[in-house]
């Protein structure tokens, strides 16, 4: 359990802040700055696994091998990310089921605006997908969660890079006897 502190503290920071970062524009009803909040919380979700990995090295006395560092990290990066996406399933599909449906009128707004650059055919093709499309449904949720564990992963091996540190006696140690 220590050796996993770090991750488990850190993901559920992480966590806490995308919950966060995805109730307020909803509260303030900042519809058209979503996008920026889901910018600003990617950004924090590197900050907290960058944090989990470093705070790992320090409890290892500075040194830490890619694969330590790599599996820290994507276990925080897991956790925030699992139970980020899983909020957002509760929140639409229990909590504001009415939120999936704008959004989905947005969709269609943006698909008829650009009926001209896409051909009638495609863009009518799109708007259909659009409207029967059930975005809560177990497959989609699966490829949602799935998603974000393979977007952690990606993320946790480039910052297993940066984090990691190797101990320069380690060489002395194993070759020196």
């Amino acid at each position: 359990m220590n050796q996993l502190s770090p991750a488990i503290r850190f993901g559920l920071f992480l966590a806490a802040t995308s919950i966060l970062l995805s109730i307020i524009p909803y509260l303030l009803d900042m519809k058209t700055m979503t996008m920026f909040f889901g910018v600003i919380s990617f950004i924090i979700s590197i900050v907290f696994m960058f944090l989990s990995g470093t705070s790992e090295r320090d409890s290892l006395g500075g040194f830490i091998t890619w694969k330590q560092a790599l599996k820290t990290i994507w276990i925080c990066g897991l956790i925030g990310f699992g139970i980020g996406t899983l909020y957002q399933v509760v929140f639409m599909k229990y909590i504001d089921p009415e939120l999936m449906e704008e959004q989905k009128e947005m969709q269609i707004k943006m698909m008829e605006g650009m009926r001209g650059t896409m051909g009638d055919e495609a863009t009518e093709a799109q708007i259909e997908r659009i409207q029967s499309e059930d975005v809560m449904s177990f497959k989609n949720i699966s490829m949602m969660i799935g998603g974000s564990a393979i977007m952690a992963f990606f993320i946790a091996a480039i910052l297993a890079l940066i984090v990691k540190r190797d101990n320069p006696n380690e060489l002395f140690d194993k070759y020196g006897n």
